[in-house]
């Protein structure tokens, strides 16, 4: 009897043994398995944006100001990971965008959609893990790519059992499809980027808008679609303006040649600035088009008593065709 005793206490020992074995494996797969799929899920969800920031509060994501990105986040741990995915509707009541990640009693929630109702949240996952934590930093490396890095720490949910897993992953936003762009395309900093440049510029642009200069404007020829208003083209530079002989106290008009490569048509419009070093006693009564002629005809007006003969000098036009 002695005997059986202390075989049936050993395979007591055996078997409790292997009990614990066996669900610390399940607990430790269980835990391992979950930080993969939140892990991946996030992956493929930054890989397929076409915006990413981080926040600290998600109140203006129902409000039109979801792409505002504090630079003061940038480089620190927040709550957040708000997702532009490509393709995804942005109106305000928008029930796709944007994707919001985040930590919320202890589980990794995915947010869809803003405005009042419009929103949907789902978990990342289980109640047989809990998560401990989860924050996400940004870096920014102009002009390479933007990396999150994230900070996930996930427990088996066992009173009598802990096992905590950690895991840091940096992931490499994605940038956007063929050069399409459908949020703001924004520079790193406040006037710090161009767009071409003098030896390498872009052959054309096309705006729905409007279009905002904040310093001086260089245009040559500025065109606008011939949509039925009046502006089609615009063209500005220097023409060369030489005055005839002009009896005192009396007008002249003369023709000048219109700017090279452009055919003068009926309805343009021209504006002329004399040059400051103009004659004593010269002045500008006006300028129109004829377009039949496809000359620009000048006229001016003698103030002197007697008759001036002005020179060939360089004067500002702006013709709006």
């Amino acid at each position: 009897m002695g005997i059986f005793a202390i075989l049936a206490v050993s395979f007591s020992s055996i078997l409790v043994t292997f009990s614990r074995v066996t669900i610390t494996q399940s607990s430790r797969n269980e835990v391992a398995t979950q930080l993969s799929f939140v892990m991946q899920s996030i992956q493929r969800l930054v890989s397929d944006a076409s915006h990413v920031i981080v926040t600290d509060s998600i109140e203006d994501t129902d409000l039109n100001k979801t792409w505002d990105e504090n630079d003061t986040n940038l480089g620190t741990a927040q709550k957040y990971l708000v997702l532009k995915l490509s393709g995804d509707d942005n109106s305000v009541n928008s029930e796709t965008t944007p994707t919001i990640i985040y930590l919320n009693e202890g589980q990794v929630k995915i947010r869809k959609g803003r405005g009042s109702g419009n929103f949907v949240v789902n978990n990342l996952t289980t109640d047989k893990v809990v998560v401990d934590k989860l924050e996400f930093t940004k870096f920014v490396d102009h002009p390479g790519r933007d990396f999150i890095e994230i900070d996930l720490t996930l427990s088996y949910n066992s009173e009598q059992e802990q096992l905590q897993v950690a895991r840091k992953l940096v992931l490499g936003t994605s940038k956007a499809y063929a050069a399409i762009f459908d949020t703001d395309l924004l520079p790193g900093t406040d006037g710090g980027a161009s767009v071409g440049q003098a030896s390498k510029k872009w052959a054309d642009a096309h705006f729905s808008g409007d279009l905002t200069v904040g310093q001086e404007a260089k245009v040559e020829v500025l065109r606008v679609d011939d949509d039925g208003t009046p502006m089609n083209a615009i063209y500005n530079g220097q023409l060369s303006i030489n005055p005839p002989s002009i009896s005192g106290n009396s007008n002249k008009t003369f023709d000048v040649s219109p700017p090279t490569g452009v055919t003068l048509e009926v309805g343009d419009r021209i504006f002329l600035t004399p040059h400051k070093s103009l004659e004593a006693g010269l002045v500008l009564v006006g300028a129109t088009i004829n377009a039949g002629s496809n000359v620009i005809e000048v006229t001016l007006r003698n103030t002197a008593g007697s008759s001036v003969n002005g020179i060939s000098r360089k004067w500002y036009y702006l013709l709006i065709k």
